[in-house]
């Protein structure tokens, strides 16, 4: 049954409380036990006695930050510039430092901010349910519309919710496990600055409309 559940909890979250205190609840068998069984969540207010023991014991914060899923930012190339209509590759380095997986549905969005607010988004063809614990690699070609006035664009990475009516709040947006990339006013993960500008090199298609995934 260990077995079919440490496969299993890949997909679907598994979450519960403590019992009483006792040799199992211990921080070496315990965080081995939700590493195993991809842990989402635990009632943090029973049994308090065996909460008390993880702090004491070293892993309280350990167990805080790997419940669920933990998405860290490990490398990333992209170009500094890119002519308008022309294409560039982002390649990006993802580490899934958590005990579980994403369990609903989620865009992944890559997102061209200029200074003066406009946003461009492409949507990724990639299903962040399968970034299981462990390393991924993100690669994919962009294309920015022909007509882009020419500057300076943040580029970023979205993980908005799903739901239409989540999907503009910050807070129900995935922030990456990464000092100074998080954009609280946006809620999206800040990865590098692309200047568009006619003397960049490469080719470019003066009949592309929109910014978007190419093959």
């Amino acid at each position: 049954l260990k077995d079919y559940l440490a496969l299993d909890t890949q997909y679907v979250p598994i979450g519960g409380e403590t019992c009483a205190v006792d040799a199992r609840n211990e921080c070496p068998i315990v965080t081995g036990e939700m590493e195993r069984f991809h842990w989402t969540y635990i009632n943090e207010e029973y049994n308090e006695d065996v909460i008390s023991r993880w702090t004491s014991g070293g892993c309280r914060a350990d167990i805080d930050k790997k419940l669920g899923y933990r998405i860290a930012l490990t490398s990333g190339s992209a170009p500094e510039e890119v002519k308008p209509g022309g294409s560039f590759t982002l390649t990006l380095g993802l580490s899934n430092e958590g005990w579980a997986t994403m369990m609903t549905p989620r865009p992944v969005i890559a997102v061209l901010e200029s200074a003066a607010g406009e946003r461009l988004e492409a949507v990724l063809p990639v299903d962040p349910r399968t970034w299981l614990p462990g390393a991924h690699e993100l690669s994919v070609r962009l294309r920015v519309p022909a007509n882009l006035a020419a500057g300076t664009y943040r580029l970023a990475l979205w993980l908005p919710d799903m739901a239409q009516g989540l999907r503009s709040r910050p807070e129900y947006s995935v922030e990456l496990a990464n000092q100074g990339v998080w954009n609280a006013a946006r809620g999206d993960n800040t990865l590098a600055e692309l200047t568009v500008t006619a003397s960049a090199v490469g080719t470019a298609d003066p009949g592309a409309m929109d910014f978007t995934v190419i093959p």
